[in-house]
């Protein structure tokens, strides 16, 4: 990989990728790295989008916005998730920083050209949209099947192993910051903030977490809060 090519946090990064499958120096410095401060919007629905990136670092929500104004959280983005559609000019999807995001980007042009230059590049993008795919269906099967309780420790999980270190032992007690207010939390999950509040009041109660402050949270072990999400995770990571 070129020296100058900018390092990501994650090992599963697709721009980093792409720009190790060709040593030409012209396409490494297309490469970029781009800071989002917590509520900046990365790209807006409709508007023309020219780079394809990885995020490297933080979560950024996916919404759209209904006919009478309202706004819908449909998905997260986190470390991995692809944004950017190869060969479609505009976002279809508003994308919003939660929290302080980094993206490793690459010009959409750019990218295009190694794919056509380097199958493999489509291999790899097809493997993370697939991997999207899983725990997207996974999300779903939650907000149709599970209850209120599995739906909030669902979005607890998600969070936490974004947060967390990757060798925190399943097992031990582990604290992270949740990067929304109870209000995004509820749109995340599709039922009413106050909702969303007594559940977190119930997993407290039950031990199963710890709320210290409005936004941090201490978990008694990642193990017992999966449990408490209905038992399952899809990892949306390869």
């Amino acid at each position: 990989m070129p020296k100058d090519l900018p390092i990501c946090q994650t090992t599963e990064c697709l721009i980093c990728f792409a720009s190790a499958q060709s040593r030409v120096l012209p396409h490494a410095r297309t490469a970029f790295h781009r800071s989002y401060a917590a509520g900046r919007v990365i790209v807006a629905a409709r508007e023309k989008m020219g780079f394809v990136g990885s995020i490297s670092r933080g979560i950024a929500k996916m919404t759209l916005t209904l006919m009478d104004g309202r706004q819908q959280i449909i998905g997260l983005a986190t470390p991995t998730s692809v944004l950017g559609w190869p060969g479609r000019p505009t976002a279809p999807v508003t994308i919003t920083a939660v929290s302080d995001v980094t993206v490793c980007a690459m010009h959409r042009g750019a990218f295009e050209d190694l794919m056509l230059r380097y199958p493999v590049i489509n291999q790899k993008l097809l493997a993370l949209r697939l991997a999207e795919l899983d725990a997207a269906r996974d999300w779903l099967t939650v907000l149709g099947a599970g209850t209120a309780r599995e739906r909030v420790a669902r979005l607890l999980v998600v969070i936490a192993l974004q947060r967390l270190p990757p060798d925190v032992p399943s097992d031990r007690p582990a604290s992270f910051q949740i990067p929304f207010l109870r209000a995004e939390m509820a749109d995340c999950l599709g039922m009413a903030t106050e909702t969303v509040t007594r559940c977190l009041t119930s997993l407290q109660a039950e031990g199963i977490i710890s709320l210290n402050r409005l936004t941090m949270v201490e978990a008694s072990s990642l193990d017992g809060l999966i449990n408490a999400a209905g038992g399952t995770y899809v990892d949306p990571t390869i």
